[in-house]
């Protein structure tokens, strides 16, 4: 079971406001996964990225930029050989008031991926189109 981890130095009410979403649902959360981090960088724009990986070995990673970019990633290494079994990533746009379907679509596809041996793609992004303003991912 994953400890809920405590937040980076962040210095956006925006990007705080996305550790509280994820927060809200820790304890649903912490139960289907081995780990979960946080971790803030400043470049050009502030960014927080979170991580997860569950008891099959999948990864995951959203990256939330104050502009309101995202990034998620999940992939799932291939026991034995080199590379990934598979691997899916995409950008969207978030806003504040999409968090709660944020971690919504991310617990469904945390679920998905770890009950699937094999994992479409399409199955992704429709999970993830409604969490995006106008459904555009890229």
């Amino acid at each position: 079971m994953a400890k809920v981890p405590s937040a980076p130095h962040i210095l956006s009410i925006e990007l705080r406001e996305v550790v509280e979403g994820f927060r809200s649902r820790s304890k649903a959360l912490k139960h289907r996964l081995q780990s979960w981090k946080y971790s803030s960088e400043v470049d050009e724009a502030e960014r927080l990225n979170v991580d997860f990986t569950d008891y099959r070995q999948n990864h995951y990673r959203l990256v939330f930029w104050v502009d309101g970019v995202l990034w998620f990633r999940v992939c799932r290494m291939n026991p034995g050989k080199k590379g990934w079994m598979f691997s899916y990533s995409f950008y969207g746009r978030w806003e504040d008031s999409l968090l709660p379907k944020i971690v919504e679509a991310f617990e469904q596809t945390a679920s998905y991926v770890f009950t699937s041996s094999k994992v479409d793609e399409e199955q992704l992004k429709a999970l993830w189109a409604m969490a995006s303003p106008g459904g555009e991912l890229f």
